[in-house]
């Protein structure tokens, strides 16, 4: 037992190392582009679209629920895809970093607002 604790602590954190790393590699949106909520909407709807209507769909009832309710409903998802759980939260993933891509993307160069 102490050996498979061992074996998935180093599995976590070189999974924490790899999205540390991906992260730095991204560069990061201007400081202030998340306070324009209108221009983040309108981007996050044109990268939603951009990444196809089942994707998308599949983003948003991914994470639509919370608690017990959103153990529920990936199970159902996974079914309707007839995948397993896992290989629904692996697809998920890979959805949700390019849709940040392409969010931070459009965002990257967004002035600060005045009075920063």
């Amino acid at each position: 037992m102490l050996h498979e604790w061992r074996r998935r602590a180093a599995a976590d954190e070189t999974g924490r190392e790899e999205v540390r790393t991906e992260l730095l590699r991204m560069p990061l949106p201007a400081q202030g582009a998340w306070s324009d909520t209108e221009r983040v909407d309108q981007s996050l709807s044109h990268c939603l679209s951009k990444l196809g209507g089942r994707a998308g769909q599949l983003l948003l009832s991914y994470y639509g629920e919370s608690g017990a309710a959103k153990i529920a409903r990936h199970r159902a998802l996974a079914d309707e895809a007839g995948k397993s759980v896992n290989s629904l939260r692996i697809e998920v993933h890979r959805l949700r970093k390019a849709l940040r891509e392409c969010l931070f993307e459009r965002l990257r160069n967004v002035p600060a607002p005045s009075g920063i």
